[in-house]
């Protein structure tokens, strides 16, 4: 699901280069400390703030399952968010763990 939305850009470009008034293609300059300039494309940029975004949406949900499983209300439902949760945790750690072995 992370590439996916990773991939919103590129699949939707001319709506985000209306919202963001400029193409994805373009490169970003970020100036170091160090007197250098960094660039990269602003699509790749994205990616990683995509990432960011998805971990704090997984840690939300688990609060949010906790809070609601206290409450007891829809017991089911939360602990089906919760396995699912500890699913792409492992699925996550997997694909982090797999990525170091290449």
């Amino acid at each position: 699901m992370l590439m996916a939305i990773a991939q919103l850009p590129e699949a939707l470009h001319k709506p985000f280069e209306w919202y963001l008034g400029h193409s994805i293609r373009e490169m970003v300059y970020e100036h170091q400390r160090s007197g250098t300039n960094f660039g990269e494309l602003w699509i790749n940029r994205w990616q990683d703030y995509v990432a960011d975004v998805f971990d704090c949406m997984i840690l939300l949900s688990v609060i949010w399952a906790v809070v609601n499983l206290g409450r007891r209300r829809a017991e089911r439902t939360n602990v089906a968010a919760l396995l699912v949760t500890f699913g792409w945790l492992m699925l996550i750690l997997w694909a982090s763990g797999m990525s170091m072995l290449f």
